[in-house]
Parts: structure tokens; C-alpha cells; sequence
């Protein structure tokens, strides 16, 4: 169906290779109405926005892209719907968009996509029983709806996907160990059902280290394996995780991992009463932040952390500097007047 080299660039850009973004880019441009070439730069497109959601070029790009490589399957599809090929495309092509749209918190334009593409992926397992990649997106769902509160069930029912966490778990095995095209994003869902769902640290850790091994410049395989340490109850291995990790997300375009990695990183040394080393890690975070970070929970709650360490570590005027910082925002408000009115006490 599809050649090699496809296989080839698209593992390149699970790895953050930048030289694969810009040939799966090139071949976007020069076949515009082939519709797997579009899926190709789309995922790529999903994943660069993932590790760098407030990034608005990143995330304009993966909203577009993916949209596009919809309209391409499906006319594929419309014209052949008994090819089992297509089927899978079209069926993918719409889970992949539902996916930035949960990640968007647009839950009717997730919906829309999510219960069409599972409907057309659900029947073409029926009809082809050995279409391992079909089974991808079919056992996500299957696995994360088992675990929604139970209001949200009757959804599932909606979608046509009832949520069974053994069977969906199945289901990503198949199209890990047998599947050509989602055995890496199957391995990825796997992973982060365990670190997630069932907060198995040890499985999870197993997971992500493997395809840590396999993209070594994959930022987020990396970092959720650092948090399974840290949900294992190993903080400072977590750190040295995040302290490695920063810089190298950081220069593969991923600055809200690396943003978060950092901050995990203060949090982390913070706990261990490391004031001082924490501050170093919360001022460099502070000075690198851009303004469009400015609502993740990261960059609000830094002024906050910056004056409590400043408070322990005995420098009570830059603590009352920063904790009069932190008051302006309504999330950490009322902490911070807690703050102070203890550092007033301790001022003789």
C-alpha cells in the first residue's frame, strides 16, 4: 500500500529529527491530494504542538493540517469505501484530529470526529479481522472511557465504543506488536494508560524507557518516564531526569515541556528544602518565560514559589517583593497574603 521511505520518515520524526519535519513537509507540498502524505504531516504536526500546546503557530498548524488530511481520506473513502486501506485512513485521520481537539478541551468537535472514526475503524475490524492498525484508536478508547466518571458513560455509548480497559488494553497490544504504521503511538497510549490510569510506575516507566531508547530526541517519552519515577516515589531520581531533560527540550522546539520540566525540577528541590537550589531553577525558569506561557499553571504559581523560597532561605524584603507579585493573581491570592502575614510576624 504505502512504501518504506514513509516508514522511515515518520519514525525520524518521532525522534524530533528536524531534517524528517521538513521532508514530510516537502512531501505535503509537492502531493497535496494524496491523502496519506497528509496524515503523515499531520501527525508530525499533532506531535510538535503536544510538547508545545500555547505555541498558537504550532497549534494553528496541527488544527489545519489535520483537518486537511480529513477532507483528503474522506474523499478516498467515498470513492472506494470497501477498500480496506482507505477505510483505515479516513477512520485514523479522524481519531487523530478528535485527539487535538480533547487536547483543546473542544469536547463537541472531539465527539464529532472520535465517534465517526471509530465507527468506520470499528467496522473495518469486522470485515478484516488482521488490519492490526485499525485496532490503535479503537483500544484508546476502550481503555481511557472505562475509567470516566460515571455520568459520562452513556457517551461512550454515544460514540459506539463501550469502555473495557482489558479488552482496549488487547487491542494496543495487537497494534503495538503487529500493527505498522500506530505501533509507536500504540506503545505511547500503553504507557500513559498505565502511568494515568492504573499508575502502575513500573510498567509505565518500562513503556516510556523503551521508546525513549528507540527516539532518544522524543522530548515527551522521556519526560513521562521521569514522571513514573516520580509517581514511584523517587523524587530526586525524577530530578536528575528533569534536569537532564530541559535543555534538550528546550532546543527541539519543545518549550512548554521544557517549562514544565524545569518547574518540576524547583518543585522537586523545594520539597527537599533545598531553598536555594530551587530558586535557581524557579529565577531561570522566570527569565526564560515567554508571555503567551503566561496561563499555564507553571508561570502564574511562579511568583508564589519564588517568594516562599525566598522567605526560607532567610531573604524576607525579595520574599515580600515576590509574594506582593503573587497576590495580583487570584489563583495564588490567598496563599500569598498567608505568606506575608507570617513573614510580617517573623520580622523582629
Amino acid at each position: 500500500m504505502w512504501s518504506a521511505p514513509d516508514l522511515e520518515m515518520i519514525h525520524a520524526a518521532y525522534d524530533f529529527q528536524p531534517e524528517a519535519f521538513a521532508k514530510l513537509e516537502e512531501n505535503r507540498k509537492q502531493h497535496p491530494d494524496d491523502a496519506f502524505a497528509a496524515f503523515l504531516y499531520a501527525s508530525a504536526c499533532f506531535w510538535q504542538y503536544l510538547v508545545d500546546e500555547p505555541d498558537l503557530v504550532k497549534r494553528s498548524r496541527a488544527a489545519l493540517e489535520m483537518e486537511a488530511s480529513v477532507d483528503l481520506a474522506e474523499r478516498d473513502f467515498r470513492e472506494d469505501p470497501d477498500s480496506p486501506d482507505k477505510a483505515f485512513l479516513y477512520g485514523v485521520s479522524l481519531c487523530n484530529v478528535a485527539r487535538f481537539y480533547l487536547e483543546e478541551k473542544s469536547w463537541w468537535s472531539a465527539y464529532r470526529r472520535a465517534s465517526r472514526g471509530l465507527g468506520v475503524l470499528d467496522d473495518l475490524i469486522r470485515r478484516e479481522p488482521e488490519y492490526y492498525d485499525a485496532y490503535f484508536a479503537v483500544g484508546v478508547s476502550m481503555s481511557f472511557l472505562d475509567d470516566v466518571p460515571l455520568f459520562l458513560r452513556p457517551f461512550s455509548f454515544l460514540m459506539g465504543v463501550r469502555g473495557d480497559a482489558r479488552q482496549g488494553m488487547k487491542y494496543l497490544k495487537l497494534a503495538r506488536e503487529k500493527g505498522t504504521w500506530t505501533e509507536v503511538e500504540s506503545a505511547f497510549y500503553m504507557g500513559y494508560y498505565y502511568f494515568s490510569v492504573t499508575e502502575d510506575a513500573d510498567k509505565g516507566k518500562q513503556v516510556f524507557d523503551e521508546l525513549g531508547k528507540r527516539f532518544p530526541g522524543n522530548p515527551a517519552f522521556a519526560y513521562f518516564s521521569g514522571r513514573c519515577v516520580q509517581l514511584a516515589g523517587n523524587p530526586l531520581d525524577a530530578a536528575l531526569v528533569y534536569e537532564k531533560l530541559w535543555p534538550l527540550a528546550w532546543d527541539s522546539g519543545a518549550r512548554d515541556l521544557a517549562y514544565e520540566c524545569r518547574f518540576r525540577l524547583g518543585e522537586i528541590l523545594r520539597g527537599e528544602h533545598r531553598y536555594a537550589d530551587a530558586l535557581v531553577e524557579y529565577m531561570g525558569l522566570h527569565e526564560v518565560l515567554l508571555p503567551e506561557y503566561g496561563e499555564m499553571r507553571y508561570a502564574w504559581i511562579l511568583p508564589l514559589r519564588i517568594g516562599q523560597c525566598q522567605m526560607e532561605a532567610g531573604n524576607p524584603d525579595a520574599a515580600m517583593e515576590w509574594l506582593n507579585k503573587a497576590v495580583r493573581v487570584s489563583e495564588s491570592k490567598r496563599e500569598a497574603r498567608r505568606l506575608m502575614k507570617e513573614l510580617a510576624r517573623r520580622k523582629p
